[in-house]
């Protein structure tokens, strides 16, 4: 699937999303991430993510706030088999996904 990808970061005050999210009255929910990237490649930037038991492979090309994005799913084998040739850190984190302000 490629996409458009419009990079945006925010900085927040330190808190407890599950709190946050608890108090707020918002059902949620919660997911393993592990990703890591690979040296850049003719095609772009190559990343390898896990989300909970499930491997993807996304290739990242372009400049700027806005970039060309594919990601297809790959197997645990093929997560594993790049991970030594990694560039930067592994980043492992947890991402609460949830609705808000949306009328179903």
């Amino acid at each position: 699937m490629k996409e458009f990808e419009i990079e945006r970061k925010f900085l927040l005050k330190p808190c407890s999303p599950k709190r946050f999210l608890y108090s707020a009255g918002l059902e949620y929910r919660k997911y393993f991430m592990q990703q890591y990237y690979l040296p850049e490649q003719e095609e772009g930037y190559i990343r390898y993510r896990r989300r909970d038991e499930e491997f993807f492979k996304t290739i990242k090309s372009g400049e700027g706030m806005v970039r060309k994005e594919s990601e297809h799913l790959v197997s645990k084998e093929e997560f594993d088999s790049h991970l030594e040739s990694h560039i930067g850190k592994v980043i492992e984190k947890e991402r609460f996904v949830f609705l808000y302000g949306y009328d179903v």
